[in-house]
């Protein structure tokens, strides 16, 4: 059954040809990166200032969150220390 399958999927590549470029793609390439043009993706400036807002967010709540969890986890101070937060679950 498997061996079936594979053979089928291995068959149905036999057809495939190759996708010709359009004609002067590779001179306009050529021809742009000798100019040094350098075409970036328009962002949204909203988009941009909620990603930021998310990031700095999300780092406020993990520094809390490190802060506020060690201060929790110390363990007590004495010699029943150790049995205390080993024996603590």
């Amino acid at each position: 059954m498997k061996e079936l399958k594979t053979q089928k999927t291995l068959t149905s590549l036999d057809d495939m040809q190759r996708v010709a470029a359009r004609p002067g793609l590779y001179n306009n390439v050529l021809q742009n990166a000798g100019k040094g043009v350098i075409r970036q993706l328009p962002v949204n400036k909203i988009v941009f200032l909620r990603a930021a807002a998310c990031i700095i967010l999300l780092a406020g709540i993990n520094v809390f969150t490190v802060i506020h969890h060690n201060k929790s986890q110390r363990p007590a101070p004495g010699n029943n220390a150790f049995t205390n937060e080993y024996f603590s679950y």
